[in-house]
């Protein structure tokens, strides 16, 4: 099923990634034919830094990295230890000692080796201590996971946007260029980068970037369109429950409602309360719900009372078939 809908207002956080105008106005007019238009385009050039002889390092960057001056390139398996404090730390979470939480991830962020689930951990503690009040120690313990972690998509993106809120342009463009690179299926990243390009006055690479974005987004839609196990369809739902209001991720979303799978559809629906407005609602009052199972029938008319609780311009369609 087909859903043509805009996105609804929504509390936004103060990261969300609302569309720059610019790079909107490039996405809905559609980043293929901007870019495709002609042959005089110029070419892409790929900045290169050529520095003096005497500002060439001093050392190769494998005895760097041996004297621990450079990341790891790769994580390490997580250690027993680890193992166990996680384990703790999800217990403690779930019985909302918070305190205890506190206590073993200032342990965890200090246990080697550097693994994934120790990183995982860092930036989790990070958070915790935002929603805390305790913004700038957060921010240390982020960027101290940055110098001493291999990439981490997640981390990436949250410099990004911090360094988009800073203005820091370079730092912020490495950063957007990393996450791409460690999440390519991730759409606010390649939005991320292309506003920033916008910014930059670099049209010509952002076009680029939305033709990028815009394939990610056609891939989802058919892949949520054909026969895939379960899982992976509700991971694709997953990576389309983003911050940027474009109507067209919701079309892709609406792919799922025909699924066989009880459990896709239940999601599908699920982003559609969450997210559309009154223009989702003939789709989904045109739809016969006799022959759905119960708890799809149930979701399906919450869906629609909901839309239409918050769209109270748009009235019923006709000839609704119940």
């Amino acid at each position: 099923m087909r859903i043509a809908c805009r996105t609804a207002p929504r509390r936004r956080t103060r990261h969300a990634g609302r569309l720059a105008p610019a790079v909107l106005a490039l996405l809905l007019a559609g980043g293929n034919a901007a870019c495709d238009r002609g042959s005089d385009r110029a070419p892409l050039q790929t900045p290169h830094l050529d520095l003096p002889e005497a500002e060439q390092p001093a050392e190769p960057e494998r005895i760097l990295r041996g004297r621990n001056l450079l990341p790891p390139t790769r994580f390490a398996t997580p250690s027993d230890t680890q193992r166990e404090m996680r384990t703790y730390l999800d217990d403690a979470l779930a019985e909302g000692r918070t305190d205890d939480a506190l206590h073993v991830y200032a342990l965890l962020a200090e246990r080697p080796p550097m693994s994934r689930l120790r990183a995982e951990a860092i930036l989790e503690w990070a958070d915790l201590l935002e929603e805390r009040g305790d913004a700038r120690r957060a921010s240390d313990l982020r960027a101290r996971l940055r110098r001493e972690a291999p990439p981490l998509a997640e981390l990436e993106f949250r410099a990004a946007r911090e360094a988009m809120d800073r203005g820091d342009l370079t730092e912020a463009e490495q950063a957007w260029r990393t996450a791409t690179r460690l999440a390519p299926d991730r759409l606010d990243g390649w939005v991320g980068l292309a506003e920033l390009l916008v910014a930059a006055d670099r049209a010509i690479e952002a076009r680029d970037i939305i033709v990028r974005y815009e394939r990610v987004l056609a891939d989802y839609g058919t892949r949520l369109a054909q026969r895939h196990p379960p899982e992976r369809k509700l991971a694709w739902l997953a990576a389309l429950d983003v911050e940027l209001h474009d109507p067209r991720i919701w079309h892709a979303v609406g792919r799922a409602l025909d699924d066989p799978n009880e459990e896709v559809v239940l999601e599908a629906l699920r982003l559609l309360r969450t997210r559309a407005d009154g223009s989702a609602l003939p789709a989904l009052e045109a739809r016969s719900l006799d022959s759905l199972p119960a708890p799809v029938r149930e979701a399906w008319q919450e869906t629609t009372a909901t839309i239409r609780d918050r769209s109270p311009g748009v009235g019923r369609s006709r000839g609704r078939r119940r």
